[in-house]
């Protein structure tokens, strides 16, 4: 982090005062929490000038928490005020030198803190006009982040997540019905990813009895779970996933908190609350097992509310007491040797793995926590950085003796369930469970999610997912191979389909054998129908694929076996070999067990279209961007699976459960049968759509005119993919991957689109242009196409066909609106 060094003593108050003379006067320096109501006026540029700079000169941390406003407006704006208020944040920073650790927002599940939140007298929640889900505070979140360390000279601050109300349990949503404050939490930190750079917490003794602070008293059904009092700071840091533990910790409010609903105010007394609360954290702190928590912050001096400290001389005493201890936060640490760089040298996630963030500095110092059995390589913790990761010994200069330095143990991650929980087939609270399992189980972590938030565990008898909060881990839980986490997709958990991630578990040539492509271009789901036996494990096929086909890796992005599971077994941004050159705009989907002239198994039809309708909607793609690998690269002989029973499955799915359909539909166009000796050619090579006219009268029939140039023009076959008839009837005549000859075009990057009859005095009648421009947009949709790819014959070789298509009546102008009508009828971008 940029700026100053942080304190090392674990003091602080919430509102700056006069009491910095009392931290002065014991010889400490400390912490001072600032709340600020902003706004979101992106135009606003008022900051807090330099008091934030007076505190950071006399040595304090300073930490500002950033609020949208007050009840009931919200400690967040509704989300569609997002990007308004992260703007705000950043010029709101820009303004305001001195400080460099900023919180986005308060308390996010508290019922108060809500946009447009309405109490009644009792102060329970009617309403709220958005409520502050952990998926909506992370979109806000990573917005602010992002704009904030835009700002020069804040490139390395802070940025931290809201503290979590504890004992709230207001906020209700899927994965939480309960309104648990510890799920909110992990689901709320975990919606980050590495997306932040500390942690805040904020504790509540419950009591004004300083004995009480070191209670275990449990809450009451359904939290049994939860601790009750001071010490439900350690359900939230048990929360914390493993890999995120390493990270700043701070409470940036402690009070005595409430009792029945009423404030517990600080007394003009000196009860010795105070002392025993810091002895409390100072004894978490001691013990290097523990992520140490940097400060612990009073709530609050400033009278602005019933926990105001300021004028009591009694607590004060307390306080000055607290003060000569002179707690430091890194009492735990002092048992691991200091080491300094020799070189510059980049952390990486484990021994001899990948990089992470940028290298270190030579000279930089840091604390050796732990050493692989040879010595070889160590981990490295940098407090001020909030940074972990392993370095080569070699580039190391260790002061002390390396023995002191813990030896971590290699081997299996075991994990126990704390209480009896269900063994699902996904992660997800929704998918099947495939078997209870009591508390006190035991079993090896084979996978678990980016986040950590789930587990994939071989237990006795077979494997499944738990969820993290229900299992305790032993051993490092970054030797654990990743999985991502798209499981708690609504939209899956309404289609009922379950995702089974094994990609880390499959054989590959080298760690990324498929290199990335953006998702932005994915036009197309393939589906490969595979002559194998349809209980074929992923494993076994990629293994023949390897060794025997020498693929670099497993080429589909999901397989599906005859029973229906679905193996999701690449990331969606591995642009693979599964369609030749069409792989890097498309989703392979792989289906086991088919059989030649066969259609699909009900269970595998079912799967394959929930799939498709789940990726449709990510993608934004159509039931008729769903083909499979015949349809795209037809063979002679052989009898292709069709792809229509999965395109109108995917349909009927989505309509049943109300989700809407992505993309154009398909124009009802009629087949016309015509001889096409044309050759094929992919559909990712196709970048224009020629429009011609057909000279004729508009009343002349489509097969007319289809007879006439084979039978009296002497063409191998007719000339057009589609011919639009006067009274807007629509004919395909060639499928979109033949490479029909037609004047003035390149066949291999060209869609031929005939209207029947000739526009130089008038043009095409209001049905033949609808229909037209309901083509034009699909074929754009389908094929990635922008309105700029339509062309007339004329544009292309002078020809004065179309007629009127860009002079004199000049009719592309109507048709171009007419396409752009549609495309906003539907949603999409004109």
């Amino acid at each position: 982090m940029v700026g100053r060094s942080l304190p090392v003593y674990l003091y602080g108050i919430h509102d700056p005062g006069p009491w910095r003379e009392r931290f002065r006067a014991a010889g400490v320096t400390g912490w001072v929490i600032f709340e600020e109501t902003i706004g979101a006026d992106p135009e606003d540029l008022s900051g807090r000038g330099s008091i934030y700079q007076e505190w950071a000169d006399a040595g304090f941390g300073v930490i500002v928490v950033l609020n949208h406003g007050r009840y009931p407006n919200g400690t967040l704006p509704s989300s569609d005020r997002y990007e308004a208020f992260a703007r705000r944040c950043a010029r709101f920073v820009a303004a305001s030198p001195g400080a460099h650790i900023w919180i986005i927002g308060n308390e996010p599940n508290h019922p108060q803190q809500q946009p447009g939140a309405r109490l009644d007298p009792r102060g329970a929640v009617c309403e709220a006009a958005e409520w502050i889900t952990p998926e909506r505070y992370a979109r806000c979140f990573q917005r602010c982040r992002e704009q904030i360390r835009n700002q020069p000279g804040h490139e390395e601050d802070w940025v931290i997540p809201a503290a979590v109300a504890p004992f709230t349990a207001i906020l209700r949503y899927p994965g939480n019905p309960t309104g648990d404050w510890i799920v909110y939490f992990h689901d709320l930190i975990t919606a980050l990813g590495e997306d932040l750079d500390g942690i805040a917490l904020h504790v509540a003794g419950q009591s004004a009895d300083p004995q009480a602070l070191t209670g275990d008293l449990r809450c009451p059904p359904p939290y049994e779970a939860r601790r009750w009092g001071f010490r439900a700071y350690q359900d939230f840091i048990e929360a914390i996933p493993p890999h995120l533990r390493h990270l700043p910790l701070f409470i940036t409010e402690a009070s005595m908190g409430d009792q029945g609903g009423r404030p517990i105010p600080w007394p003009d007394a000196d009860t010795g609350w105070i002392s025993e609360a810091y002895a409390e954290i100072q004894r978490w702190n001691a013990d290097p097992a523990h992520p140490p928590i940097r400060c612990m912050a009073l709530y609050r001096w400033q009278r602005v509310d019933p926990w105001f400290m300021e004028g009591k001389a009694g607590l004060l005493r307390d306080l000055d007491r607290a003060l000569t201890a002179r707690l430091r936060w890194d009492v735990g640490l002092q048992r691991y040797p200091r080491i300094t760089l020799r070189m510059e040298t980049p952390l990486r996630d484990r021994p001899e793995g990948e990089p992470i963030g940028r290298a270190l500095p030579t000279g930089q110092a840091a604390f050796a926590v732990e050493r692989t059995e040879d010595g070889r390589w160590v981990a490295l913790l940098l407090p001020d950085q909030g940074r972990w990761g392993w370095a080569p010994r070699e580039a190391l200069t260790l002061q002390g003796d390396p023995q002191e330095i813990p030896v971590r143990r290699d081997g299996p991650v075991r994990l126990t369930l704390r209480r009896a929980t269900a063994l699902r087939l996904a992660p997800s609270p929704t998918a099947p469970a495939l078997a209870e399992l009591p508390a006190g189980s035991r079993g090896v972590a084979e996978l678990t999610t980016s986040d950590r938030r789930w587990w994939r565990v071989r237990w006795e008898g077979g494997a499944g997912w738990v969820h993290a909060l229900d299992v305790a881990p032993e051993g490092d839980p970054g030797r654990v191979l990743t999985a991502p986490h798209p499981w708690t997709d609504a939209d899956l958990q309404r289609l009922n389909l379950s995702l089974e991630w094994i990609e880390p578990l499959l054989p590959r040539r080298k760690p990324s054998p498929w290199p990335r492509r953006p998702l932005e271009g994915v036009r197309y789901l393939i589906l490969h129908p595979l002559e194998i036996p349809g209980d074929l494990p992923p494993q076994t096929l990629a293994d023949f694929l390897i060794e025997r086909q020498g693929r670099p890796g497993f080429p589909y992005h999901f397989y599906l076996t005859a029973d229906g599971r679905v193996f999701w077994t690449l990331p969606l941004e591995a642009m693979t070999d599964h369609a030749g050159g069409c792989g890097r705009i498309s989703v392979g989907i792989a289906i086991a067990g088919w059989r030649e002239g066969q259609p699909l198994a009900p269970a595998q039809l079912d799967r394959a279209a929930r799939l498709c309708a789940w990726l449709g909607i990510r993608f934004r793609l159509g039931p008729a961007q769903i083909q499979t690998i015949d349809e795209l690269f037809p063979s002679a002989g052989a009898v292709p699976l069709s792809g229509a029973a999965v395109r109108e499955a995917t349909q009927q799915i989505l309509k049943e459960t109300g989700l809407p359909i992505p993309g154009l539909p398909e124009p009802g166009w009629r087949d016309l049968p015509s001889r096409s000796p044309f050759p094929p050619r992919p559909l990712w090579g196709i970048r224009e759509l020629v429009l011609h006219h057909t000279g004729t009268n508009p009343a002349v029939p489509a097969e007319q005119i289809v007879a006439f140039q084979v039978e009296r023009l002497g063409l191998p076959g007719p000339t057009y993919h589609f011919l639009v008839a006067g009274d807007g009837t629509l004919y395909r005549i060639h499928p979109l991957t033949a490479a029909v000859s037609h004047a003035g075009a390149d066949p291999t990057r060209s869609v031929s689109i005939g209207l029947i009859g000739d526009f130089r005095r008038q043009p095409p009648k209001e049905g033949q242009l609808t229909a037209t421009a309901e083509l034009i947009a699909f074929l754009l949709e389908h094929l990635g196409l922008g309105i700029e790819a339509v062309k007339g014959h004329e544009e292309l070789d002078g020809t004065p066909c179309p007629g009127g298509w860009r002079t004199g009546i000049a009719w592309r102008g109507l048709l171009w609106a007419q396409v752009q009508a549609i495309r906003r009828r539907h949603g999409l971008a004109v």
